[in-house]
């Protein structure tokens, strides 16, 4: 957000585009709204990593915020989550617990198996099999 509270860049969490002639059917304006409460959720939880000061009720506030579909997203994901994160750390794209801030650029990622690669030349590259 700039200085002066307007947003510089949004990036929403979902994306639910469905043809205008949808929305009057029921299934579709729900999920619409779910959509939407999602990020508002996440609109407001990026806010409060970055400008703590514009959330004056802090975590409580999130977490009061936090729409059903967000909690069951993550009661069923968190598994997948910490699996998919085990595997990139396996394949040397992440490192430590497989955290998103330890990944490296694809380019840069690249050109190092490819100079391991032409160090040994028998060196596996990440993903290859054995």
């Amino acid at each position: 957000m700039t200085d002066d509270g307007n947003p510089a860049l949004v990036d929403f969490q979902l994306h639910f585009a469905p043809p205008r002639w949808s929305w009057a059917l029921f299934p579709v304006r729900h999920v619409l709204r779910v959509v939407q409460a999602s990020d508002l959720y996440h609109l407001r939880k990026h806010t409060l990593w970055h400008r703590p000061e514009l959330v004056p009720g802090g975590i409580a506030e999130l977490n009061q915020i936090k729409p059903g579909a967000v909690r069951i997203w993550r009661v069923f994901a968190r598994p997948i989550i910490l699996l998919r994160r085990r595997v990139l750390v396996w394949l040397d794209v992440r490192a430590g617990r497989g955290l998103a801030i330890s990944e490296i650029a694809p380019e840069h990622a690249a050109r190092l198996s490819l100079e391991r690669r032409a160090v040994d030349p028998s060196a596996r590259l990440p993903g290859e099999a054995p």
